[in-house]
């Protein structure tokens, strides 16, 4: 036996109107159960919906930061392979004569 005042456990003591106490105890427990899991229930939803709104917030601004980033990489790759294209041409193409004929010759008829 343990050291509880020498009864059982779970022996139920009459209170008065013929009514149990263990049954009281377990009935109060169960309510106690509930409540605390509705509201822990509610607290769950209460951060899971903070949690969600604040990810859908992040998601959108990474999302407009990475479009503005695509969109700025992608001018920023046309305006380089533009200017790389015309400095390409300028140095492989030999310079031009008076007669406008590049490098060559041409005899004509």
């Amino acid at each position: 036996m343990a050291s509880g005042g020498g009864r059982r456990r779970g022996a139920a003591t009459k209170l008065r109107g013929g009514r149990w106490r263990v049954e009281w105890q377990r009935v109060a427990t169960i309510k106690n159960a509930q409540s605390n899991y509705l509201s822990m229930d509610s607290f769950l939803a209460t951060i899971s919906d903070s949690v969600a709104a604040t990810i859908r917030k992040v998601s959108r601004a990474c999302l407009v930061m990475a479009c503005g980033a695509a969109a700025a990489a992608s001018v920023a790759v046309a305006a380089h392979l533009l200017f790389f294209s015309l400095l390409v041409r300028c140095t492989a193409a030999p310079p031009r004569d008076a007669k406008g004929v590049t490098g060559r010759t041409t005899q004509m008829g």
